[in-house]
């Protein structure tokens, strides 16, 4: 602060006395006006640019997807959700990525405030995708031969002392894909990555853009294993 002082003074920015006044003051931080949501797709885009420009001395523009009316709409609704039923549900931070049909980021929104927690919860924030990864369980059967009409048995299953549950606790019997994906039966679908084997099945993850560590066991089947809202 005292070297601060004597810059200032020196530049003629402010007399000395001015300068002893301003040196005793606290330190406050001006909060920005800067959109969060912004803030964090910024944070993102910049982490990743070494990888393809390395660290150049020159200045340069950055052409993004972002679409400037729908991340302000994302920035809305995810406020107005938290807002809406947050409290009751003890939530009080969220996350929001809209992605255009040819897969780029046209929205980011990694929490409800950038000034308070710079913690950007799409791509640093790991949880669990649950039924969500059985679409690659299924996706895997189709491409091994496995038509929507196939059966499957949902009878009670143990494999080396894990016993998977449906959601309902019931058991359908002899049920096609199509109904056990719909359904969402856990089941049949972790006999269902069985037969096709897991390593099939968390290799069309990968293909289709999943980077987050996969376990290798037929519990991923139903999502254990934990991703970002990014990959």
């Amino acid at each position: 602060v005292s070297q601060s002082r004597y810059d200032v003074v020196d530049a003629g920015l402010l007399g000395e006395d001015e300068a002893k006044k301003a040196a005793a003051l606290p330190l406050r931080f001006a909060k920005g006006n800067v959109p969060a949501g912004g803030r964090y797709f910024a944070d993102w885009v910049l982490d990743g640019l070494p990888e393809y420009i390395g660290y150049p001395e020159e200045v340069i523009v950055v052409l993004t997807t972002m679409s400037l009316v729908r991340q302000q709409a994302a920035e809305k609704i995810l406020t107005e959700t938290l807002n809406a039923s947050g409290l009751q549900k003890n939530v009080s931070q969220g996350a929001l990525l809209s992605l255009s049909a040819t897969g780029a980021v046209v929205a980011m929104v990694g929490g409800i405030d950038y000034e308070f927690s710079q913690f950007n919860r799409v791509t640093q924030a790991q949880r669990q995708p649950g039924s969500a990864f059985k679409l690659f369980v299924a996706a895997t059967a189709l491409e091994e031969g496995y038509t929507p009409d196939s059966t499957l048995e949902d009878t009670p299953l143990a494999i080396e002392g894990w016993v998977p549950e449906n959601f309902h606790d019931q058991h359908l019997g002899t049920v096609t894909l199509q109904q056990a994906f719909a359904q969402s039966l856990n089941v049949p679908m972790v006999r269902l990555a069985q037969a096709v084997g897991i390593s099939k099945v968390t290799a069309l993850a990968r293909a289709m853009g999943i980077k987050s560590p996969i376990r290798q066991n037929l519990s991923s089947a139903l999502g254990s294993s934990e991703v970002n809202l990014l990959s």
